[in-house]
C-alpha cells in the first residue's frame, strides 16, 4: 500500500518487460537489438528469436561478401584494430594476401565470427556506422 492508502499497482512496465542477458541479440522483424552499452527491452508477448551476434552475422555472411566496398573493409580493419579485435598480422592478412574485395571480405568476416559473440557485437556496430545502407540491406540496426 502507497501513500494515501491507495494500493501501488506493479509497474506495467516490469510486468510486460523481460530483463536484458549480456551480449544477446534479440531478432525480431528486421530489427537487431544489441545489448551492449545500454539495456533494450522487448515485451513478454513477443516471440524472439534469440541469436548470438557470431550466429547473426554467419547467417548474414553472404549479403556481407556480395555487397561490401574496398572502402568499408578498409574502414572496419582500422575500428576493429582500434578496438583490439583483430591484430596488425590479421589486418595485413585480409589487406594483403587477398587479390578482390570479396575475398578481403570473406575472410574478413570468418575471422571476426570466429572471435566470438562480442567481437561481433562490435563488428556490427561499426558496419552500421561506416555503411549504414548496408547494415540496413543486412538487416542490421545500432540501437
Amino acid at each position: 500500500i502507497g501513500k494515501g492508502g491507495r494500493k501501488r499497482k506493479k509497474s506495467q512496465r516490469s510486468q510486460r518487460l523481460k530483463s536484458p542477458q549480456c551480449l544477446t541479440i534479440y531478432y525480431q522483424d528486421r530489427n537487431v537489438y544489441s545489448q551492449e552499452n545500454k539495456c533494450n527491452y522487448l515485451p513478454r508477448k513477443q516471440k524472439v528469436n534469440r541469436q548470438t551476434a557470431d550466429q547473426l552475422l554467419r547467417r548474414k555472411r553472404r549479403i556481407f561478401i556480395h555487397s561490401v566496398g574496398a572502402g568499408t573493409i578498409n574502414a572496419l580493419l582500422d575500428c576493429l584494430l582500434e578496438d583490439e579485435i583483430i591484430s596488425q598480422e590479421d589486418m595485413n592478412k585480409v589487406r594483403d594476401e587477398n587479390d578482390t574485395v570479396m575475398d578481403k571480405a570473406r575472410v574478413l568476416i570468418d575471422l571476426v565470427i570466429g572471435k566470438g559473440p562480442k567481437s561481433c557485437l562490435k563488428f556490427i556496430k561499426h558496419l552500421c556506422e561506416e555503411d549504414p545502407q548496408l547494415a540496413a540491406k543486412m538487416g542490421l540496426h545500432k540501437e
